[in-house]
């Protein structure tokens, strides 16, 4: 991030005063939970669990799958198949959740020669978009292997990826303990931890239960102060922005402070998340702001510190207004 003050009087400000958060809403650590393979108990079990809690989770699929269990389940029967169909997934998406690729038949991308490449990475994102009708942002490499054919080819498709850096959620003895452990640790760094899971209770690599998911998601719950929790594609751009951002700072001629951030080098068509903005008040005063654009209000929220929290979109138009008083 870079502050820049565009008149001397502002300098100070904005030096000292106003710095971007690490995570959304200045919380100390952030977590995005991805499931892959696009199995029917993500669409039973998982989803409808984050629903109750409030939390969304990304959904790592592989279309072709997909497109298989569209064509073999019937309306009478929809739960029938391994993978849940193309209509399931698109209610998984319109209740918030992100949508990822995880290729197109979940193959070692290493064995494949370019046809095949361009099949398992960009035909898969294809078809995601025509059946979802938005686009696909993320892709999850394949038992977590980055080849370098196959990398150069999602780095020019898709603006976020991950691989082995994901905290393995699963296993015949993992418990909610565990997971709880891993939440304390990214707390303590201050981090992000990306969780991959897979089934419940059956397939790769499951997690024993629904219940250890549940237990967790209790604990994740009772932690929300210090935790943001959301898409693998939504803290990427955060992310992003975050250390693209520059923070243009100048006085008006009414006394309020025009705040303006701007990503310039990001493509604004992707990188839309809004900044979440600490501001520390001169002389201990209190804050207020609006859109300038409309003059609406924008919600002022209090930092663990004393210090105001505001969320600014990238562009001029997210430009916001300050005003102090004691």
């Amino acid at each position: 991030m870079t502050l820049i003050a565009a008149t001397p009087a502002q300098r100070k400000l904005s030096d000292s005063y106003i710095t971007v958060a690490r995570w959304r809403g200045d919380r100390a650590a952030a977590i995005s939970y991805t499931f892959d393979d696009g199995t029917i108990d993500h669409l039973t079990i998982v989803a409808p669990m984050f629903d109750r809690y409030g939390l969304k989770a990304t959904f790592f699929i592989n279309p072709g799958r997909t497109d298989r269990a569209s064509a073999a389940t019937q309306p009478a029967d929809p739960y029938r198949s391994e993978y849940f169909n193309w209509h399931q997934c698109r209610a998984i998406a319109h209740a918030g959740h992100e949508i990822g690729c995880h290729g197109m038949e979940h193959q070692r991308l290493a064995a494949l020669d370019d046809r095949q490449l361009v099949r398992e990475i960009v035909t898969a994102k294809k078809r995601i978009e025509e059946e979802l009708h938005r686009p696909c942002l993320s892709f999850a490499y394949p038992f977590n292997e980055r080849p370098d054919a196959a990398q150069k080819l999602v780095e020019q498709n898709y603006p976020f990826a991950t691989g082995g850096e994901r905290v393995r959620f699963g296993g015949a003895h993992f418990t909610a303990k565990r997971a709880n452990k891993a939440v304390e640790r990214t707390i303590e760094g201050g981090g992000w931890m990306i969780a991959m899971a897979h089934g419940i209770g059956s397939g790769f690599d499951p997690l024993p239960s629904g219940t250890i998911l549940a237990d967790h998601l209790d604990y994740v719950r009772q932690h929300l102060d210090k935790l943001w929790i959301e898409t693998f594609a939504d803290v990427s751009r955060y992310q992003r922005e975050r250390d693209a951002a520059q923070v243009l700072v100048t006085d008006t001629q009414d006394g309020a402070i025009r705040v303006e951030v701007n990503c310039r080098s990001l493509d604004p068509t992707i990188f839309d998340e809004p900044l979440t903005l600490r501001i520390q008040s001169p002389n201990a005063g209190s804050v207020s702001a609006t859109l300038e654009r409309d003059g609406s209000v924008v919600k002022v929220a209090p930092a663990t510190d004393g210090n105001a929290l505001i969320d600014v979109t990238p562009g001029e138009a997210g430009a916001v207004l300050l005003r102090f008083t004691r």
